[in-house]
């Protein structure tokens, strides 16, 4: 989890918490305990804003030394972030996503008496919507439950990472460990059960192992929306999770029915600019393509691409996906002269946004070598193919699937290139 810088901020923080912790003084000369409080809020254009362009807004309480207290703030609009300022003016603890979900919460022990502001922030630039913050003291048994819990959600992450790696097996081990703890404390219909379902199903999708995918992600789907309604991001997000094991599988009906749902979901809470927005158009997009349903596909990419390039800015990763994406499409429709620039475009923003090492770095060659290879440009293609294949072999080591498909294109790049010499000697010698 990222630490966020808040130094500018903390210090008119500091000033302002040192005023009611004199104001509080004035009145009671007993400093009071955390009480239970439940509060309402809204992160918009009215909120102050940090460096990166995130809102944000401030709630105060008055803390006892050696107290354990929770926070958790949680909003089906936004990617919640928390800071816990002490009394000096210094970040406590910042969370982002231990509520589950997006939700952040903070369980600590508050290191000295006096007044705490909670910052009520976004994980990302330019959030806004509804929050609601709680914050409570805790018993010492629910500390130990907070401890495991957070356990549960660096497994996952941990996980996460081996499975970015291709090392599926131990990805798995852990998953399941984390879905175990989780099931113990929270039991079989919790939300956070149904985010581990749900990552570990889409470990055996990556796999190829479908059978057993798809019950875990019903079963997510299921809990979420007995949970959290019909209408809830999370909702959204399973069914398409759901859409895109469909249509791996070719069951072309059934995703496009549910990726059609996740987007009424994601318009209706989130407004037709989002990014979550444009997430959907594309992956709607990408299902329209593998049917040849070109002419589907093309504005919902377009419109995709226009939502993230107008929220995010020219530049974000998200764009370079949408982009090469797009190109995808027109390369299945012998549109080279368009898509080379997307494509283009892609690769650069990968290099200046992730470096030259990254994956999607890696991907993007790949795709640029895999049209010039389409063209009969060759030679083009091969040093692309194989910057490809070094990066994801550094990154990602020698087993990874993305190293297999690497070696297969250069084989089929080889294949063609020799089978066009030959081809070449035959047709000389038969002239001669």
């Amino acid at each position: 989890m990222r630490k966020r810088v808040v130094g500018g901020v903390l210090a008119m923080l500091m000033g302002m918490g040192a005023f009611l912790a004199e104001s509080a003084r004035v009145e009671a000369k007993v400093v009071a305990q955390v009480l239970p409080q439940t509060v309402t809020g809204r992160l918009d254009e009215n909120s102050q804003a940090l460096d990166d362009g995130s809102y944000y807004n401030v709630h105060v309480f008055e803390g006892t030394a050696g107290e354990t207290i929770s926070i958790e703030m949680v909003s089906a609009a936004f990617d919640t972030y928390l800071i816990l300022v002490g009394p000096d003016g210094s970040s406590v603890s910042q969370d982002d996503d231990s509520g589950g979900s997006t939700n952040a919460r903070i369980v600590t022990t508050l290191p000295s008496t006096g007044t705490y502001q909670i910052i009520a922030n976004s994980y990302s630039p330019g959030e806004t919507g509804e929050y609601t913050l709680t914050w409570q003291a805790i018993a010492p048994e629910e500390v130990v439950q907070n401890r495991a819990l957070r356990q549960a959600a660096e497994l996952n992450q941990q996980a996460l990472q081996l499975r970015r790696q291709g090392l599926y097996s131990e990805a798995e081990t852990l998953y399941q460990e984390s879905l175990a703890i989780r099931r113990g404390l929270l039991g079989d219909n919790h939300p956070d059960v149904a985010i581990s379902l749900n990552n570990l199903a889409t470990l055996y999708e990556a796999q190829g192992r479908y059978g057993e995918a798809e019950p875990l992600l019903q079963q997510s789907l299921d809990i979420l929306r007995e949970q959290l309604g019909d209408n809830h991001p999370d909702v959204a997000t399973s069914l398409n999770n759901l859409a895109g094991l469909y249509q791996t599988q070719g069951r072309y009906g059934k995703a496009e029915t549910l990726y059609q749902e996740s987007l009424a979901i994601r318009r209706g809470l989130l407004g037709d600019n989002h990014p979550d927005v444009a997430a959907s158009l594309n992956n709607l997009a990408t299902l329209y393509e593998a049917q040849g349903r070109y002419g589907e596909a093309e504005p919902l990419l377009q419109r995709s691409l226009d939502i993230l390039r107008e929220q995010l800015g020219d530049n974000h990763p998200d764009v370079a996906t949408i982009s090469n994406n797009l190109a995808a499409l027109y390369e299945a429709q012998g549109r080279y002269g368009e898509a080379e620039p997307l494509l283009q475009e892609s690769l650069a923003v990968r290099r200046e946004q992730l470096g030259d090492n990254h994956p999607l770095v890696a991907q993007s060659l790949n795709n640029l070598a895999e049209l010039y290879q389409a063209q009969g440009r060759y030679d083009e293609a091969e040093p692309l193919y194989q910057q490809s294949l070094s990066i994801w072999r550094e990154q990602l080591g020698d087993s990874h699937p993305d190293v297999a498909t690497s070696l297969h294109n250069l084989a089929l790049l080889y294949g063609v290139t020799e089978a066009k010499l030959l081809r070449s000697a035959i047709s000389s010698k038969c002239f001669m």
